[in-house]
């Protein structure tokens, strides 16, 4: 437990307080998602995973908070360590300021994916318990997203040393996104943009105002491959595990059949994209032929409803 915690404090008011310090959250809105959530279930949530609370769902599935609240409390929950939700020590906490560095052997991360996000709490946590272990195992499926600095924070954290010894280190004021760009002009793809407009500011003659924006691209070079991914990967298919580690796994496809009220849904529901589909062919619009997108924002992924208005 964290030292000079007040005694006699009661759970509730506990975690009132933790909440009142994430942004966006007073007095008044903690204790309407205590009285909506209940104590137990937020603080489970507050202690274990914060960013399951960033995403908190009402009873009709919709998202507590905006996509404006969520994303400012992303950016906050990467410099909160501690245990909101009792307020002892989160362990990597402890583990950063009390054991010395090389503690433990080995540390093996699962979906090692999950933690190459820049802000995120947990991608901070699992750099603290790495340089606390001699060596670290990622296992993954999904290595990178097709982009040079899906790699960048992950590498950060797990070959800090070589990281900084080609130049990739934080900036005076501790920021690495600096460092991120640097990484993804040398070993990924950048497009720099140009925007020409005219400008009718001037008082005696016309001139062009030239704006450029860079935006990123897929792509990941080569010497990026050669200097920081072959040296340190495995790539292992589950057969070539062998000595029957894995028990016997069969797949079965189940049919079942949906309720009248939801293939009532359905039905109108294919009934009027298909309608609005048509509608925009017929004018020689195609935007409605793409896929049902996702949008991430801040560690969410919303699948939000369709737009029906053409």
């Amino acid at each position: 437990m964290r030292p000079g915690k007040p005694e006699g404090s009661s759970r509730r008011s506990v975690i009132l307080k933790s909440m009142c310090r994430i942004p966006t959250i007073g007095p008044v809105k903690a204790e309407q998602l205590v009285g909506q959530f209940g104590e137990e279930f937020l603080a489970s949530m507050l202690a274990d995973n914060v960013h399951e609370f960033i995403n908190l769902m009402d009873r009709d599935g919709n998202f507590v908070f905006s996509d404006k609240q969520a994303k400012r409390m992303e950016r906050a929950m990467a410099n909160i360590e501690f245990g909101l939700g009792e307020g002892g020590y989160q362990p990597t906490e402890f583990i950063k300021r009390y054991l010395p560095d090389h503690t433990f052997d080995l540390l093996i991360v699962d979906e090692g994916h999950e933690y190459k996000n820049a802000g995120t709490a947990q991608g901070q946590a699992m750099g603290v318990l790495a340089a606390k272990a001699r060596k670290t195992l990622l296992l993954t499926g999904t290595l990178m997203g097709g982009y040079a600095d899906d790699l960048f924070y992950l590498l950060f954290r797990i070959l800090s040393r070589r990281m900084i010894e080609d130049g990739y280190r934080p900036n005076e004021r501790g920021s690495l996104a600096p460092a991120a760009m640097a990484f993804m002009r040398e070993h990924g793809v950048l497009k720099d943009i140009y925007t020409e407009k005219d400008s009718r500011s001037h008082k005696t003659a016309r001139g062009k105002a030239v704006s450029v924006r860079s935006v990123k691209a897929p792509g990941f070079g080569p010497k990026g491959i050669l200097r920081y991914v072959l040296p340190f990967t495995v790539f292992l298919k589950l057969k070539d595990i062998g000595g029957n580690v894995l028990p016997p796994y069969d797949e079965e496809f189940v049919e079942v059949d949906m309720a009248d009220e939801q293939a009532a849904a359905y039905a109108r529901l294919a009934a009027t994209l298909t309608a609005e589909l048509r509608q925009a062919l017929a004018r020689r619009d195609t935007t409605l032929l793409a896929a049902c997108r996702t949008f991430p924002l801040a560690g969410r992924i919303a699948h939000r409803s369709w737009n029906l208005t053409v």
